[in-house]
């Protein structure tokens, strides 16, 4: 987002970051539903189980305007999934999420009661700041990225690939 144009991505998902054979640094692909950040065009679109739960009720209107938090929204989702290695909301309708995106049961997640390091990272640190029901409570990528960096949260392995695909939001 900090990138020259600012661009959002407008649909993070794990379909959307493929692997590098061999170092396995995360790429973005799929950039089909980005937009500007500071375009008139609306977000409307995007992978229901992975939006933030404002663009999923502006659905039905037409969308909103292009921001940065919808995207960290999105990447919080991600950091979920991969951490906990579970999907969130898994086996909901689009009208399901669509309804549920109105309660706060849309922003909590499950996680498992042992967790690695990487889990504890994310439920403790990460997701929290992305997944703030509030998005103008949300982290930014910025702000994200300087918790991966902290020599404490940089003995996990896992950790350092994640800095790519906040590099590229």
């Amino acid at each position: 987002h900090d990138q020259g144009p600012s661009m959002l991505h407008g649909d993070l998902s794990p379909k959307n970051v493929l692997l590098r054979s061999g170092s396995l640094t995360p790429v973005l692909v799929d950039f089909g539903m980005s937009v500007l950040r500071k375009s008139h065009q609306k977000m409307s679109g995007g992978s229901p189980q992975w939006m933030a739960p404002e663009l999923l009720g502006s659905l039905e209107a037409g969308g909103l305007r292009p921001d940065c938090s919808l995207d960290m929204f999105s990447f919080g989702r991600i950091a979920f999934f991969v951490s906990a290695k579970k999907l969130p909301l898994p086996k909901l309708s689009i009208e399901q999420l669509m309804e549920m995106a109105k309660t706060p049961e849309f922003v909590a997640m499950s996680w498992p009661e042992e967790r690695s390091d990487l889990q504890r990272l994310c439920q403790e640190r990460i997701c929290p700041q992305c997944l703030e029901s509030d998005p103008r409570n949300r982290s930014t990528a910025e702000e994200t990225l300087t918790l991966f960096r902290t020599p404490r949260d940089l003995e996990s392995r896992s950790c350092p690939s994640w800095t790519s695909v906040l590099q590229a939001v």
